[in-house]
């Protein structure tokens, strides 16, 4: 999994050398989550440079398994929780455990179902700014990639896993 870190105009400027890569979080965007080509890179270079640079994106190659990111971001929000308000307290470590149990490929189609609808229930809950912005890799990469999850599922299916 190659990374592209930065922000503003040095983002753009990466994004030209690649042909096939996968945005993860751009502030203010609704390319949240989806692949994008090395025009995209032309653009977000060009829109950079129009707002000051100040936009933040997460930039990965194609062989990136965005079910594993979004366990990964999961696990670092659950970690930062301070845990005064619930939905984010129990919510995060909630849906790490799904998530991971989905990338053990033990999950079930329930149980996608079951994180979307904490992923919404803890982003629209939450009192504090990490519980509110906690679900958004996980329903990014829910709404764009969710063939990678129904892969995850669908091997374990396979396998007998329920």
């Amino acid at each position: 999994m190659n990374i592209i870190y930065g922000c503003g105009p040095a983002v753009g400027e990466a994004l030209v050398e690649h042909t096939r890569v996968r945005l993860i979080s751009f502030t203010g965007s609704s390319r949240v989550g989806k692949e994008i080509s090395t025009e995209c890179g032309r653009q977000i270079k060009k829109c950079s440079l129009e707002l000051g640079g100040k936009n933040g994106l997460i930039v990965m190659d194609e062989t990136s398994d965005m079910v594993d990111v979004a366990r990964f971001f999961m696990e670092f929000c659950m970690d930062e929780s301070c845990g005064k308000c619930v939905p984010c307290r129990v919510g995060t470590k909630m849906m790490y455990d799904l998530l991971a149990k989905i990338c053990n490929r033990q999950g079930t189609p329930l149980d996608l179902q079951r994180l979307e609808e904490l992923a919404v229930f803890v982003k629209e809950t939450s009192l504090c700014g990490l519980g509110m912005s906690a679900p958004n890799p996980l329903l990014s990469t829910l709404r764009y990639f969710r063939n990678e999850y129904l892969d995850y599922v669908n091997k374990a299916s396979a396998a007998g896993v329920h």
